[in-house]
């Protein structure tokens, strides 16, 4: 019997994209520089191993590094568009 292997798709990558060097910013503050991340990566999917009082601390320290509000139930691209306007 043959296997059916099963076709591994990444989500959408427009906003990322369009933000990449905001991007860089977010996850770099998040710790994980190197994460690869689609329109659908929420801030949240890098606090997970944290328990609550140490996501806190998390969000905090990322909040002082780029100076924009972040919250675990962001997209990624959502506090990259913060920075970005920020900037402007």
């Amino acid at each position: 019997m043959k296997k059916k292997i099963k076709k591994i798709e990444l989500a959408s990558q427009n906003k990322i994209d369009k933000l990449q060097p905001y991007i860089d910013k977010v996850l770099k503050a998040l710790g994980h520089p190197e994460a690869l991340v689609t329109d659908e990566s929420m801030v949240c999917d890098f606090l997970d191993i944290f328990d609550k009082d140490e996501r806190v601390k998390q969000v905090k320290k990322a909040h002082k590094k780029i100076g924009v509000n972040i919250f675990p139930g962001d997209y990624i691209w959502e506090v990259a568009e913060r920075i970005d306007r920020k900037s402007t």
